[in-house]
């Protein structure tokens, strides 16, 4: 839930809509539980940017930097030697599929998502 903020909340809650695109992040929010600046939910800084998350998320793996691969090699690998959850699930018979609202080149993550369970990515 990148980048997911109160806006999306209804105007009573301190959002910008009349009603509630999120009225069950704002129940929590009510509850005592929330993700935003003062939460105790907060991602280490290990996985506070695109492919350190991406890459704890998949393959359980912390990675503190990062050099981005080219990602018109099709031969390129990232996080070479590691073995995620793409692969186990590409081991099994399972076709992955990686969708996502902007650029999939950004920060390499085509590259890695190729590599790593040759995911079918469907991108802007």
């Amino acid at each position: 839930m990148e980048s997911m903020e109160q806006t999306y909340d209804g105007m009573n809650n301190g959002g910008d809509f009349e009603k509630s695109l999120i009225p069950n992040l704002s129940r929590l929010r009510k509850e005592g539980i929330n993700f935003g600046a003062r939460s105790s939910f907060m991602a280490s800084g290990a996985m506070g940017w695109t492919m350190g998350s991406l890459v704890a998320q998949t393959a359980r793996i912390n990675i503190k930097s990062f050099r981005a691969q080219d990602d018109f090699d099709p031969n390129a690998t990232v996080i070479p030697g590691a073995y995620a959850l793409g692969n186990i699930l590409e081991d099994n018979g399972y076709t992955n599929m990686f969708l996502l609202g902007s650029d999939a080149n950004y920060s390499s993550r085509s590259t890695y998502f190729k590599s790593h369970g040759d995911y079918d990515i469907k991108d802007v």
